[in-house]
């Protein structure tokens, strides 16, 4: 191949009266020709001659100032800023090529700011395309030119066009990602300018990507380089304050918003904890928003279809909430548990004596992050009076939030918490294992599995009998989501028993047998799961001999799900379970495992591949229980 007849041809194939696809394409080529950060031909701007390589970097610029179509200008932009940080950046080029580093493309900047002069909206927006591109893989090379950079990016920071307004920003944001922190202080003007620019496109219910895009570069730098934007916190605040609070507002957005704040205190939680006036500004920044939720109980939240994945298909008004709590959390891990449970209490016992539902459940919910950061167990129980006082409301939503926080402390403050208070515990969640609301009688077993994992024995063998017989109606009668929980609240009760289990053992193997001959369909995928694990801890409990009359059913039905029922998908429910599950069965067995192996290794090896992947780096865990 020719490499000066390649590079000219595609030149003249954007310099021609050829349709966007094709100038596209040719844009492409040019990009994987010259540009060493792209997997293409090796070498090819060296072994052009130094007439090409003029031709290449004069037309190039003259096609992105003539070219009419948006699409094509991006491409060719962004063929610039490629390719000449690539090259500016490649240590080797100028010794390879015999030329001074400053020779390799010597008008760059220099083609780049009359572009940008030439005052026409497109070719602005275009200068600062390759600007963007040129500042974020050769940020240091540029900063001979930080005068001209400061001028250009602030004139169009001031501009009242919002096309420049955010090229400018995405810009800014490229330079103060990539920059050495003793280069940043020069930028520091277009700080403020950045952040008003974010509230007016924040608060502009047409603004829609714009308003996004600059959100993401605050986001970007609150990530890189938080000190960037800490010098004017207060204001970043009230600006993100502004959008979170703005009506009509994409609710991605808002999140965003909060997450820029909580990125930043994240990095400087000293500044929070000599101003309590600001920590307060930003719990009520986030408790505002977890109750800018549905004023009515949706459907789809209190009764999930067959098959849902809490995970992956949460209704907005839930996501919105778990959000909130994962911002309390964050800071309490950062700020320290000392000052942020002093004022996380005054925000949440101000919410608990409001009459709108909305505010109790964030309160709740929020309480739910706190049983990891308390030292003394004794400060669990105004908490617990909390939650009984609010257990058997009538909101659904508050009782769903009663037991989450119940399961979570269970959780987090095993054992001592079912030590010590399971006579108040227990009675709560006794008290919801037949609640009318799915989701919330779902709950009540997710929560009760965290607490019987950690529970006395004795404790449990007094509630053994008649959460048994709940467990089985709901299993028997509730809906997929339920018997879902139900699967692993039996598999905990079973193993809170231990030997005392042994009663049931027979009667629930088999209906978990049943369970896998009859429930399947895709759907019901995670209830096979679950009933494998259900399955091999409550034979691990009962032992060898107990497992003994079951033993080659339930190899059968673990062997079908095996064969038949995975495939490629990462979160495929039954996999993990089939591997900790085979796990258990060879503890039960022992050597009597050898019989089987023959049978189980060819399809299990390759759900271990599908799970491991080509580069073999990802781990396999053990399947859990559907705890909160």
């Amino acid at each position: 191949m020719n490499p000066d007849l390649f590079v000219i041809s595609l030149i003249q194939i954007l310099k021609g009266q050829f349709n966007d696809a094709v100038k596209q394409s040719a844009c492409f080529w040019l990009k994987n020709a010259y540009s060493t950060y792209q997997a293409g031909l090796d070498d090819l701007y060296e072994k052009c001659t130094p007439e090409t390589r003029t031709t290449f970097q004069t037309e190039i610029f003259l096609s992105l100032a003539n070219e009419a179509s948006n699409n094509v200008r991006n491409q060719i932009a962004d063929v610039i800023g490629d390719v000449a940080a690539s090259i500016l950046t490649n240590e080797d080029l100028p010794k390879t090529m015999g030329i001074p580093v400053e020779q390799i493309w010597p008008n760059l900047i220099t083609n780049v700011f009359e572009l940008y002069q030439t005052q026409t909206t497109i070719n602005r927006l275009s200068a600062l395309r390759v600007m963007k591109n040129l500042f974020y893989y050769a940020s240091d090379k540029m900063m001979g030119y930080k005068e001209h950079i400061l001028t250009v990016l602030n004139e169009c920071m001031i501009s009242d066009d919002f096309d420049i307004q955010v090229n400018a920003c995405e810009a800014l944001g490229s330079l103060i990602t990539t920059l050495e922190p003793k280069s940043l202080k020069y930028f520091n003007p277009l700080s403020v300018p950045l952040i008003k620019i974010a509230g007016d496109l924040g608060v502009n219910p047409v603004a829609g990507a714009k308003a996004t895009e600059v959100m993401n570069v605050l986001a970007d730098i609150s990530e890189t380089e938080p000190r960037y934007l800490k010098r004017h916190f207060h204001e970043l605040l009230k600006t993100m304050t502004m959008i979170r609070n703005s009506r009509d507002i994409d609710g991605g957005l808002k999140d965003q918003a909060i997450e820029v704040i909580v990125t930043i205190s994240e990095r400087y939680p000293e500044m929070l904890k000599k101003n309590e006036e600001l920590l307060n500004s930003i719990l009520e920044l986030i408790f505002t928003h977890m109750v800018e939720i549905d004023d009515q109980i949706l459907d789809e939240w209190a009764n999930p279809p067959d098959g849902f994945n809490e995970d992956n298909e949460e209704e907005d008004d839930q996501k919105i909430i778990k959000f909130g709590m994962n911002c309390i959390d964050r800071l309490i891990a950062h700020v320290g548990s000392t000052i942020m449970l002093k004022h996380l209490s005054d925000c949440v016992a101000k919410m608990l004596i409001s009459d709108d539902w909305k505010m109790k459940n964030a309160a709740l919910m929020a309480l739910s992050q706190v049983g990891e950061y308390m030292e003394n167990i004794k400060e669990i129980e105004p908490i617990l009076d909390t939650i009984n006082n609010n257990i058997n409301h009538e909101n659904p939503r508050i009782r769903y939030a009663c037991l989450h926080c119940l399961g979570q402390l269970s959780d987090d403050m095993a054992p001592e918490i079912e030590e010590q208070y399971h006579s108040i515990i227990i009675p709560m969640f006794m008290s919801r294992i037949d609640d009318p609301v799915p989701r919330v009688l779902s709950h009540s077993f997710a929560g009760m599995t965290n607490f019987l994992e950690h529970c006395p024995q004795d404790q449990v063998v007094k509630i053994m009998d008649t959460l048994y017989e709940r467990l089985i109606y709901h299993l028997q009668n509730g809906s997929s989501f339920v018997k879902e929980n139900v699967l692993a609240a039996l598999a905990a009760l079973s193993e809170g028993a231990q030997e005392e289990f042994a009663k049931y053992y027979r009667q629930t193997m088999n209906i978990m047998i049943d369970i896998l001959r009859n429930f399947s369909k895709k759907e019901y995928k995670q209830i096979r799961g679950q009933s494998i694990e259900c399955i091999t801890i409550m034979s691990a409990t009962m032992g060898k001999e107990a497992f003994s009359e079951f033993q080659d059913v339930i190899v059968a039905e673990m062997l079908k799900v095996q064969k038949q029922d995975i495939n490629n998908e990462e979160d495929d429910p039954p996999k993990n379970y089939l591997l900790s599950g085979w796990q258990r069965i060879l503890v039960i067995i022992g050597k009597d495992f050898s019989k089987y192996v023959d049978d189980i290794f060819p399809s299990l090896l390759d759900i271990v591949k599908k799970i491991v992947g080509k580069d073999g780096t990802q781990m396999v865990p053990l399947a859990g229980s559907s705890a909160p």
